[in-house]
């Protein structure tokens, strides 16, 4: 399908009726600084957990929320091979993450000029607008009102994190898509050992994931 460029003047009208229904939430939102808005954001400080939270759903790097630090640490050491560590989803772990930065390398190697960063991040199309709509304009808002940003918040954002991806490894030409081609290896890899270690350990039961369903109690 050929990708359209997107009707700003339409776009601007609907988000301006959209927003209608908001003023009632400003309204009430500003006058509870001190308790609704987070306190960093007053000090110009304000933080970037969106963006953090979309570069880890979608580098598959997220599982932190789900094991909890403690056990996240002890899972970087699985498959245990006669009962030692292996560090084999580590270093998976590390593969991703090597691809990331190639693939941004690359896709930054290829702008030739400020002119085409611009016409980069600006990109008008149905998808780029789709994208920049979930990447920037919802980040930023959410970062300034929202009291604290937790990644469940990002469902709405599905699956725009594998989109963006996928269109900024594409980007970056062969090296991209070689990169993309071992982040994918990588994340089967990673979600095929979670299961498993899920299998083992009955669940999670110390960690967000919790204990399996059968073998919870009545």
């Amino acid at each position: 399908l050929r990708d359209r460029q997107a009707r700003w003047g339409s776009w601007g009208l609907g988000s301006l009726l959209g927003a209608v229904p908001l003023i009632p939430w400003l309204q009430y939102l500003a006058g509870r600084l001190g308790s609704g808005w987070h306190g960093t954001v007053h000090l110009g400080v304000p933080k970037l957990r969106y963006w953090e939270f979309w570069a880890n759903d979608s580098l598959g790097l997220g599982l932190t929320y789900t094991l909890e630090k403690k056990h996240f640490l002890d899972f970087l050491g699985w498959p245990l091979v006669g009962g030692r560590s292996s560090y084999l989803l580590g270093a998976a772990c590390a593969v991703i993450i090597i691809a990331a930065f190639l693939i941004l390398a690359s896709a930054l190697a290829s702008v030739k000029s400020p002119d085409g960063l611009f016409r980069w991040i600006g990109d008008s199309s149905e998808n780029g607008l789709a994208v920049n709509s979930a990447l920037l304009a919802a980040g930023f808002l959410m970062t300034l009102a929202v009291p604290d940003i937790c990644r469940h918040y990002l469902i709405m954002s599905f699956p725009l994190e594998w989109v963006w991806l996928s269109r900024l490894g594409l980007r970056a030409g062969s090296w991209g898509r070689r990169s993309l081609a071992a982040m994918w290896a990588a994340q089967l890899f990673i979600s095929a050992l979670f299961l498993v270690y899920l299998h083992v350990n009955h669940g999670d039961p110390a960690g967000g994931y919790g204990l399996a369903y059968q073998f919870q109690g009545p």
